[in-house]
């Protein structure tokens, strides 16, 4: 069953590899996953970049299609993927906010709380980005998931609070599943992608910046 195969994966294989890895290396939650209250700005900025950062992974996608196009079967199966038995509440729940959290768990939060203790910012977000991207386990995806995890490293760390990238994640996916759900998918304009992409990273980059 797809529904409860998704909650499988993501609350058992990803979040509990997360916490069960800090338990077993000793490793304090809080300080580790940045489990910190975002400044109310930061939170603002995580939810503009979060419904602009769909444009970012689209424009990735774009650019990467002349030597790696995207399948119609694949665009299929993602539509049909979310074409459930289900109500849209319940979709929602369990392929956005669900992999939002388990999701930024593992990545912006274990990995990148062991990691940036002996490599830097870039190098962080680079590797845990890519990690991010390698994960979803389809060539096509591997290039737009892995910038948008390298965006939602910048944010976590420019934040200071994990909960900064898992809005973005959340509404991210939301903005995804609500397209297949609705049938919204088709060929939007490059210019207002840009626009997008512009936004989301404009929106990071303004982050931190309390008391400056």
């Amino acid at each position: 069953d797809l529904l409860w195969g998704m909650v499988f994966t993501q609350v058992v294989l990803v979040a509990g590899t997360a916490l069960g890895a800090l338990l077993w290396l000793g490793q304090p939650l809080r300080r580790t996953l940045a489990l910190r209250r975002p400044a109310p700005l930061d939170l603002g900025l995580a939810v503009l970049a979060g419904i602009a950062a769909p444009g970012l992974s689209a424009v990735v996608a774009a650019a990467q299609d002349p030597l790696l196009p995207t399948s119609r079967h694949f665009m299929e199966q993602l539509e049909q993927s979310m074409t459930l038995e289900a109500s849209l509440p319940v979709v929602v729940l369990v392929f956005a906010l669900l992999p939002a959290l388990c999701e930024e768990l593992l990545f912006r939060g274990t990995l990148m709380g062991l990691l940036r203790r002996s490599v830097g910012p870039i190098a962080t977000c680079l590797i845990v980005g890519a990690l991010f991207g390698a994960v979803h386990l389809h060539l096509v995806r591997m290039l737009p998931t892995g910038v948008l995890g390298v965006l939602l490293c910048a944010a976590a760390l420019r934040a200071g609070s994990l909960w900064v990238p898992i809005t973005i994640h959340a509404l991210h996916n939301g903005f995804l599943v609500l397209a297949s759900y609705q049938g919204w998918f088709g060929d939007p304009p490059l210019l207002a992608l840009l626009g997008m992409s512009l936004l989301s990273l404009a929106a990071v980059a303004a982050m931190g910046r309390r008391g400056r």
